[in-house]
């Protein structure tokens, strides 16, 4: 995620009391698998890998990250993952 952060605005920030090659935290990670027909009828399966990160961040392209929080980040979003929940940094 790290390395993708600068195309959808933002840059991954440590957390406080935390290094940067931390960053972000990785809370919970699992395999989605389905099976789907393709427009010829064919089966095929279809695997995402699910991941849910914890950490801090910072807007460096207000147009950018807006467009990744509206329409998702990441190839699974037509399958609903992909999305971001915002809290402001406790002080």
């Amino acid at each position: 995620m790290r390395e993708r952060a600068s195309q959808w605005g933002f840059e991954i920030i440590p957390a406080e009391g935390q290094e940067l090659e931390d960053a972000p935290t990785v809370t919970g990670r699992h395999d989605l698998s389905f099976s789907r027909r393709d427009t010829g009828g064919h089966v095929g399966r279809v695997t995402l890998r699910k991941a849910q990160f914890d950490g801090a961040l910072r807007i460096t392209n207000v147009e950018q990250f807006r467009e990744a929080l509206v329409n998702g980040m990441g190839r699974g979003k037509a399958y609903g993952m992909g999305l971001m929940t915002l809290a402001p940094l406790a002080q």
